[in-house]
């Protein structure tokens, strides 16, 4: 049974079919209009019979204002059963507001309906954050398999979801919500799934990691620029043939750079915009170059952009850039993007 405090606007289901089996009645019905062997048996017990009950005492509460609570209080005895609170809400939806939409009485189904939409936003809310944790832990698994190319890796999403407990049904839901979103995709059965492009725009509004993050570009064949930004620390370092050296570290910077040079990021961009629009070579990735200088663009507008996904998207231009014009060096978009790390690490 329900505390005492609550014993007005609740009931314990479990009685009540008890109850409901042992007040069935029975008899026959004499010529004279009177009903004779009257008595009572056991029959089992129908959801129809706890839909009605449950029906009747919302519309039975008084005050009617408690009809949210009543509400709330079965709903949280649900979620302490059951993790998908789902099912508890489409049965109000769909089983139990429709017996009330047949009464007389609207202002129990007027409640219901606030009830619900109430619940629906905080249920939805708390899927959104589902799916942006499930999206992070899939993204970084498959940018640790393959950080050039994270987004042909395959990632198992069951075995994921159990890495961050949670059940089949939630990760279920899950997949199916972020395919629907077109951030990521999915063979049947859930055997296998991919971040998209999609996927990786809709985390660029997540919170950057507070420690330090190292973010490794090659651009050209032998050498390597690391640039490591964390908490009061930055460091650019080029190394390779014929590289020079580019240090920064708190407000001093020292860089040589040999061909093309940009002044800042902002004058980074422009200048490749214009290097990679007028290369023929490039045409069959037109549209992904503009989408990664369009992610760029938007950083770069924000008060505090962030540099992981600045990285991340300078990375991506290289790698279409070399697989269009079939090298990595000799051209000046190359020569362009050589300055990022020194940029990158000195802009912020």
């Amino acid at each position: 049974m329900a505390e005492a405090s609550k014993a007005k606007t609740t009931f314990d289901l479990a009685d009540l079919g008890s109850k409901i089996s042992r007040m069935t009645p029975y008899g026959f019905l004499g010529a004279d209009g009177r009903l004779r062997g009257f008595d009572t048996f056991e029959v089992p017990v129908r959801p129809a019979d706890y839909d009605e009950a449950f029906t009747k005492k919302l519309l039975e509460l008084n005050p009617i204002y408690q009809l949210p609570d009543f509400l709330s209080y079965h709903f949280d005895y649900f979620l302490s059963e059951s993790d998908e609170g789902g099912e508890f809400l489409h049965h109000i939806e769909y089983v139990i507001l429709p017996r009330l939409n047949t009464t007389h009485n609207t202002a129990p189904y007027s409640l219901v309906v606030e009830w619900l939409g109430i619940q629906k936003q905080l249920m939805f809310s708390q899927h959104k954050q589902q799916r942006i944790k499930f999206l992070e832990a899939a993204y970084k698994a498959a940018c640790e398999y393959s950080p050039a190319q994270p987004l042909s890796v395959s990632i198992n999403p069951v075995e994921l979801g159990k890495e961050l407990d949670m059940d089949r049904s939630t990760v279920s839901r899950i997949v199916n919500e972020l395919v629907q979103d077109g951030h990521v995709t999915s063979t049947l059965g859930m055997k296998a799934m991919f971040v998209t492009r999609e996927g990786t725009r809709e985390l660029e509004g997540g919170t950057e990691p507070k420690s330090a993050v190292q973010q490794n570009f090659h651009f050209a064949q032998g050498s390597t620029s690391t640039v490591a930004t964390g908490s009061n620390s930055v460091q650019v370092t080029n190394t390779g043939q014929g590289a020079m050296l580019n240090v920064a570290s708190g407000g001093q910077v020292t860089q040589a750079i040999n061909g093309a040079q940009a002044t800042s990021l902002a004058d980074l961009v422009e200048q490749l915009k214009q290097a990679l629009d007028g290369e023929p070579k490039l045409e069959s990735h037109k549209e992904d170059i503009a989408e990664e200088l369009r992610r760029i663009d938007v950083q770069l507008q924000k008060p505090e952009p962030k540099k992981s996904i600045l990285a991340r998207s300078f990375e991506t231009l290289h790698d279409l850039a070399k697989d269009g014009l079939g090298s990595a060096t000799g051209h000046v978009v190359f020569e362009l993007l050589q300055q990022v790390p020194h940029l990158l690490g000195a802009a912020f």
